[in-house]
């Protein structure tokens, strides 16, 4: 059973209340290891169960910038087990700004992205043409994806 308190910033997270998506933020630092879980495995749960929806991958993004311990591992591992395709746009480039502000997790958001890469086929094709250039490619990986997630006919 979850906690009233882990409840409630499990709700300021996934809300649309920038300012209490902060305080939540700060008050997930505080918890201890036992509701640190119960928070992170709850949102891993909205990812899994909610993949074209932002909110749980940008609150899983705002606490691993906030380096709450065990957030990072649980956004890679929820976003594994998302289904690629029905993933919102955005997380893409979620993904490799946070890869980009903390270079202990470059690896694991190149293989995130590289795995959507391979599921999504076409988008590897198209960026491939793309010599090196990271912030190119990046930013061709991100429209790409969009294109494909939304519109499938092209």
């Amino acid at each position: 059973m979850v906690s009233p308190f882990v409840r409630r910033l499990l709700d300021q997270l996934l809300g649309d209340n920038e300012g209490e998506q902060h305080i939540a933020v700060r008050e997930a630092t505080k918890l201890d290891e036992t509701e640190r879980e119960a928070l992170l495995q709850l949102l891993q749960q909205q990812v899994e169960r909610h993949p074209d929806r932002l909110t749980g991958p940008a609150a899983l993004t705002l606490l691993a910038e906030n380096k709450l311990k065990g957030a990072a591992q649980t956004l890679f591992s929820s976003l594994r087990n998302a289904n690629a395709k029905r993933l919102a746009p955005g997380i893409a480039f979620r993904i490799q700004e946070l890869g980009t502000a903390d270079p202990k997790l470059a690896g694991d958001t190149r293989s995130i992205l590289d795995n959507w890469l391979q599921v999504l086929g076409t988008a590897e094709r198209a960026c491939s043409h793309i010599s090196g250039q990271v912030s190119s490619r990046a930013r061709c990986e991100v429209a790409i994806c969009f294109n494909i997630f939304h519109r499938p006919a092209l």
